[in-house]
């Protein structure tokens, strides 16, 4: 797709590594299981600021940033997951197939709280 159009990015825009993270289960040595993060993937986005904010939670003020992480399609990335960009861990929200057709990824994330 050529830039300028209306998609949600060129490759040219791609310039920021982000780390996937999925979450595992790692023996702890007594029988059990602790849960951890462990990199899924590394992937190139361009990213764009869409809220930030202070909201009330639990009669106190929580700092939190939405971001909007644009890279190419993949069809492994899921909201189980998480991302470390900047960091901060960002809490994935929302992944979508931009126009159905496999060529975008829109990952939602927010960042500042535990969702």
């Amino acid at each position: 797709m050529a830039c300028g159009s209306k998609a949600p990015s060129c490759s040219g825009e791609l310039r920021h590594s982000v780390t996937v993270e999925q979450e595992t289960q790692v023996s702890d040595g007594a029988g059990g299981f602790t849960t951890t993060w462990a990199t899924f993937a590394s992937i190139l986005c361009k990213i764009k600021r869409t809220r930030g904010g202070e909201p009330f939670r639990y009669d106190s003020v929580v700092t939190e940033e939405v971001n909007r992480f644009v890279c190419r399609y993949r069809s492994d990335i899921n909201a189980k997951m998480r991302l470390q960009f900047d960091g901060k861990t960002w809490n994935i929200t929302q992944v979508e197939d931009w126009d159905y057709q496999h060529r975008w990824l829109i990952i939602t994330a927010v960042a500042g709280i535990d969702t």
